[in-house]
């Protein structure tokens, strides 16, 4: 139990200089779009993991939470809050347990992005009961910054394959023009 609390510490955030504090880590599952792009904007349906630690050894609970989601598009960065459609039990009211992990699983969120987007991932923000602190929590990515190439679903072997039919068939078309000029001349 030590160890996968120091393991899970390494991922979290925690607000500097905090006395009772949180510290949140999310993990989206799911980031699917809604329909098509309409009027420059792209809604997507979220679903995230939440593990929410206190960073002192006594409990505290969440006055309020939410969920902000960091934008890059071509015209400008902008964070915006998501929609909460079910909070996975990370609500107003919880009392955290210093010496427990807790974890919210299920989180569905709905959040509104530009068509244009190169950038947007989520992170959670919460306030204590009896602080003015904002706690920030790590966040995730759902709308990647580049293209990625799927090379995991190729593996090595496969893209090793792709290159050897690529050169065969450049091969073979070089071995049949060269031949036909033979035939020619």
């Amino acid at each position: 139990m030590a160890a996968l609390s120091a393991a899970l510490s390494i991922l979290f955030i925690p607000a500097a200089n905090a006395s009772g504090g949180i510290s949140m880590a999310l993990k989206i599952k799911a980031a699917d779009k809604v329909g098509s792009c309409s009027n420059g904007q792209q809604l997507y349906d979220i679903t995230a993991d939440l593990i929410a630690n206190t960073t002192d050894q006594q409990d505290v609970t969440v006055a309020t939470r939410r969920f902000m989601v960091d934008l890059s598009s071509n015209l400008a960065e902008s964070t915006d809050a998501a929609e909460i459609i079910n909070d996975g039990g990370f609500s107003p009211g919880l009392t955290l347990h210093w010496d427990q992990n807790n974890s919210f699983t299920g989180i569905q969120l709905r959040a509104t992005v530009p068509c244009d987007a190169t950038y947007a991932a989520i992170h959670p923000e919460a306030m204590l009961e009896g602080s003015n602190d904002v706690f920030r929590g790590g966040q995730d990515q759902f709308v990647p910054s580049v293209l990625q190439v799927p090379v995991a679903a190729l593996g090595i072997l496969g893209l090793a394959l792709l290159l050897g039919v690529a050169l065969f068939v450049i091969q073979r078309r070089k071995k049949g023009s060269l031949q036909a000029a033979r035939a020619a001349g």
